[in-house]
């Protein structure tokens, strides 16, 4: 025992003064945090050469990597670089945005929608689609068929190196993908507005709150985040650097980021202004059609309230047909007669505020019902359209105020004159369109 002793003492005098074979000390360091190790190389020399040995950080290594879906090839070979390096290097790489087109092309990336959808396949727990990248440029995706890909510099006020954002095509532009790393396995994650992808197996819905539609990442792009670009696409204006190219006839990758106007007409004359406004005008003034479906759905509901009236109705009158006949008639009479009464007072004061109204302004007509309807619905900070027999005002803020007709891809929008002066104000080539009102269409 003394002996055995007396040998412990010794390799631990060896170890603690820097005398022997580094070999137990690179052994006992292999158990330490690799923050302890780093910490341990300027204790003396004998220390120092140790804890940088490739037999210390191989093992640093791999207990890092273990539950990684992706470190990149170049760490993982020993020849070309120390294990110190290809550690921290690692690390470092994994903050890192910008996928490069061999690292996109190498995944097979998992995908699914942001929001409920019924046919989805991942929100109804089976596996998600799945979509596949091609250095030449195309994709193809397990459901939505194929499509094309490529890098644009930057998105929604964001920029970065190349490959930071990702633009699919399928017949036209689609809202920018956004690339991000998943801290906890160094994956990687493909974003926009709507999709989220992954380049491994995408967790099944509710097993990962971090990818989940309220979780840290997917809510770091969202329509709010990118709403230009969702404006735009859903008014069916070209996405930034999508006009460019469609002009050019070129794939080129080297895109201008100030080529972002198109030609609309205001008042008839050609005037060139940015396509975010442009959308903007089209999503707050083009409401034909929103108009339209908002009538329609009003109509069906009024449908519905009166059938469930009339169906309460047939109820009342069964249950009191089937009233028990040696009650007093007088109860059930004068429940009756006294609401008939209450009906015909409404109605008789209602006749004699039309009169008076009719006496002072003549009679009403249909046209005039429909201009209160108007005004009894109209907003004090929303637009609203007179009648076509009637100068071209809005009704804003209770005030008259003058519009322009702005032609924007065939469709004709009534915009108020304020907006388009003032845009107009701050452009200094603004010379010469007349913006006199009100306009008649």
């Amino acid at each position: 025992a003394a002996a055995a002793a007396a040998r412990a003492q010794g390799a631990m005098c060896s170890v603690a003064c820097g005398h022997g074979c580094p070999g137990l000390l690179e052994h006992i360091l292999r158990f330490a945090g690799a923050q302890d190790v780093v910490a341990s190389i300027s204790v003396c020399h004998f220390w120092a050469s140790a804890s940088v040995s490739d037999a210390v950080w191989e093992s640093q290594c791999q207990a890092l990597w273990s539950d990684k879906v992706y470190v990149p090839p170049r760490f993982l070979t020993p020849t070309h670089m120390s294990r110190l390096h290809a550690y921290w290097g690692s690390v470092e790489d994994a903050k890192r945005v910008a996928i490069t087109p061999e690292e996109l092309c190498s995944f097979e990336w998992s995908c699914r929608t942001k929001g409920w959808v019924s046919a989805a396949r991942w929100w109804q727990r089976q596996p998600p689609r799945l979509r596949t990248y091609k250095p030449d440029g195309t994709s193809f995706d397990t459901e939505e068929g194929s499509g094309k890909w490529r890098f644009v510099p930057s998105s929604s006020g964001c920029t970065g190196p190349k490959g930071s954002f990702i633009r699919h095509k399928r017949g036209r532009d689609l809202p920018t993908h956004f690339m991000c790393r998943w801290a906890k396995n160094w994956g990687w994650v493909m974003q926009n507005c709507w999709t989220i992808s992954t380049s491994f197996p995408l967790p099944h819905r509710g097993e990962e709150p971090d990818l989940e539609d309220d979780g840290i990442i997917c809510q770091s792009v969202t329509v709010d985040t990118c709403a230009d670009e969702a404006l735009r696409f859903n008014v069916g204006l070209p996405l930034p650097y999508e006009q460019w190219r469609a002009n050019r006839g070129a794939e080129d990758a080297d895109e201008p980021e100030d080529d972002d106007h198109m030609v609309v007409f205001i008042d008839g004359a050609e005037e060139e202004i940015p396509i975010s406004l442009a959308a903007k005008w089209l999503h707050h003034f083009d409401d034909d059609e929103d108009d339209e479906e908002e009538d329609q759905d009003e109509d069906e509901d009024e449908d519905e309230d009166e059938f469930e009236y009339e169906d309460e109705g047939n109820h009342e009158q069964e249950r009191r047909a089937d009233f028990d006949s040696n009650s007093p008639p007088s109860e059930v009479d004068v429940l009756s007669n006294k609401g008939d009464d209450d009906d015909d007072d409404d109605d008789d004061a209602e006749d004699e505020q039309t009169n008076e109204y009719q006496e002072e302004v003549g009679p009403l007509d249909e046209a005039d019902f429909e201009r209160a309807d108007r005004a009894a619905s109209a907003d004090g900070h929303e637009l609203e359209k007179m009648s076509a027999g009637d100068s071209t005002a809005a009704v804003l803020g209770g005030g008259q105020k003058s519009l322009t007709v702005v032609g924007i891809m065939g469709r004709e929008l009534l915009v108020p004159r304020d907006c388009v002066e003032a845009y107009f104000r701050d452009r200094e080539a603004w010379r010469g369109v007349s913006l006199v009102g009100p306009f008649n269409l």
